[in-house]
């Protein structure tokens, strides 16, 4: 065989082992009319053994995909979604507020700006202030905190 399309693995046996010796007793012993040689004999007995294992009880990387498949984030994964978690929590409350704010001004009769409804519903896209408020909303909101105050 070529050096380059094979790949070796050592085995160490103890002799202190109970375990180890059945396995050192019988690779002597081994029949090789039967399993032509040791080497084709644990073989046979690890692809038996892989073939009768669940392949995430194995492998790291079957592990990984079982995790990936059961909804597990990595850190990674979570440390790159939150800003953008973040970005929609605030201008989802953000649109709240100004819902709840224009609502709460149409029931005290407070002078409502004739473009509120389009303030609410493009509030998405104004990102103009630190917080993404406009400064129509941000003047809007100090008048009103103004005239409760």
């Amino acid at each position: 065989m070529n050096g380059k399309n094979v790949v070796q693995h050592n085995l160490r046996l103890s002799l202190y082992n109970p375990e180890h010796v059945l396995i050192h007793q019988t690779l002597k012993d081994l029949n090789l009319d039967i399993h032509k040689s040791i080497n084709n004999f644990i073989i046979e007995a690890l692809l038996h053994y892989i073939k009768g294992t669940a392949p995430e009880q194995l492998t790291n990387s079957a592990k990984e995909d079982e995790e990936n498949r059961q909804g597990y984030l990595t850190r990674k994964e979570f440390d790159d979604a939150v800003p953008s978690i973040i970005n929609s929590v605030i201008a989802r409350v953000n649109k709240e507020l100004l819902s709840t704010l224009f609502t709460t001004m149409i029931r005290e009769n407070i002078k409502v700006p004739d473009n509120s409804r389009a303030m609410i519903e493009n509030y998405e896209t104004d990102n103009a202030a630190e917080y993404g408020m406009s400064k129509e909303v941000a003047d809007t909101l100090s008048a009103l905190a103004d005239q409760w105050s």
